[in-house]
């Protein structure tokens, strides 16, 4: 699972290189961004907490912190 996220995860990086080298519209740029962020937070997922649910909520706090802003608004 760990080599699939991982794939995952170069393919999304190289997706972005490439629309931002070709100019692609910004909501495109964001939607790339997003997915890496969705990634780093599975890849996150996979680590070993045994069971410190407080390990796992600030992970997933700072992998969000820049989205909780944006969030408040909807």
């Amino acid at each position: 699972m760990v080599v699939l996220a991982h794939v995952f995860f170069g393919s999304v990086v190289t997706a972005l290189a490439v629309a931002r080298k070709r100019n692609d519209p910004a909501s495109t740029i964001t939607t790339l961004q997003k997915a890496i962020g969705d990634l780093k937070i599975t890849v996150d997922s996979l680590a070993p907490i045994e069971g410190d649910v407080i390990t796992l909520l600030a992970n997933l706090r700072h992998r969000m912190e820049q989205e909780l802003p944006h969030l408040s608004s909807i």
